[in-house]
């Protein structure tokens, strides 16, 4: 990992830790609520995602990183140089996060959880490495949106 990823996956983690139950920081993109429903496409992207077998805690923790990773991709997309130029630095980011933010143990909890996160990143980027620069930055903020969306509580 690269002095660069580490201050990324760093602030991400921070703040992902700040964002719990005891503080309450504003988000920098939202307006109103924190979770908003999105579009019907970016919807369609994570509709293949089983929630109903996650425990409320695992969802609302899931919802929040979510959150905070299309934050942390929107700013760094506005940077002079990003740092997230294209998928392969995006999946690595990805998976970083993950294993930094998700206990060892937990890991495997949920049965098809990870692939079917993954299968909603190739629904939007395809397989192959490409560069991550507008429409393609904008559809995984989406991305990262609808995500939190379809794991947050609706009150079900």
């Amino acid at each position: 990992m690269s002095f660069n990823w580490r201050l990324i996956v760093g602030a991400t983690l921070i703040y992902f830790a700040w964002n719990g139950e005891s503080l309450d920081l504003p988000w920098p993109p939202a307006e109103g609520p924190k979770v908003v429903k999105p579009d019907e496409v970016s919807r369609e992207w994570v509709m293949d995602i089983r929630v109903n077998n996650i425990l409320p805690k695992d969802r609302v923790y899931l919802s929040r990183f979510y959150d905070a990773m299309g934050w942390i991709i929107m700013r760094d997309s506005e940077r002079d140089t990003p740092i997230i130029t294209n998928t392969e630095k995006l999946s690595q980011f990805h998976a970083g996060s993950l294993q930094l933010a998700i206990d060892r143990e937990d890991v495997g909890k949920y049965s098809g959880l990870g692939k079917s996160v993954d299968d909603a990143f190739k629904k939007v980027l395809g397989d192959d490495v490409s560069p991550l620069e507008g429409d393609s930055t904008e559809a995984v903020i989406l991305l990262c949106n609808a995500l939190s969306w379809r794991f947050a509580i609706y009150g079900e």
